[in-house]
């Protein structure tokens, strides 16, 4: 289980190892995995992310809607470890 922490007010966050040559990754071969949430965003409908990427704006993403939160937080936390590109498609995940 992925382990996200707050790492801002609209965002949880955990470095989580990738068994891709992911490039370019973070420090011991891993990937961000974040659960992006903008439920209370006035500037469009409520939605949230989970957002896997390296150090760099390459990211596999998935969107739910701003009703679909607890059901987003629940995969992001389940997803695979270690996380792979190939995986990640397979579960509806596209590229951003």
């Amino acid at each position: 289980m992925i382990d996200l922490q707050p790492a801002h007010s609209r965002k949880l966050s955990a470095l989580v190892p990738t068994s891709d040559d992911w490039y370019p990754n973070y420090e011991g071969n891993c990937v961000e995995v974040s659960l992006i949430d903008c439920r209370n965003d006035p500037s469009h409908e409520p939605w949230c992310r989970i957002w896997v990427s390296g150090s760099d704006d390459f990211a596999m993403v998935k969107d739910f809607s701003g009703s679909e939160y607890d059901q987003a937080k629940s995969e992001a936390e389940s997803l695979p470890v270690p996380i792979a590109i190939a995986q990640l498609r397979a579960l509806g995940f596209t590229r951003h």
